[in-house]
């Protein structure tokens, strides 16, 4: 297994357990669970065991989870 395997688990609300052990269950074997980030929506990060992950490394993965989120949205400019 690569050093440099990250990976997320996203949890939404309403999420039930079986879905997220379905979803754990998906992660290849070897890695450990790094972080969590979030509130309502929670990201949980995994990383290769024994391999700990910088914070900018785990932010990254973060935000890559989070597709267009982060997207800023067109102007909506007033049209006459």
């Amino acid at each position: 297994m690569p050093d440099d395997l990250v990976a997320t688990i996203t949890v939404q609300p309403g999420q039930s357990p079986a879905e997220l052990a379905y979803t754990l269950a998906q992660l290849p074997d070897g890695l450990e669970f790094a972080d969590a980030f979030g509130d309502r929506t929670i990201v949980m990060v995994y990383g290769t065991a024994g391999v700990p992950l910088s914070v900018e490394e785990m932010l990254a993965a973060v935000a890559a989870s989070l597709g267009n989120w982060g997207t800023p949205r067109p102007s909506r400019e007033a049209t006459s």
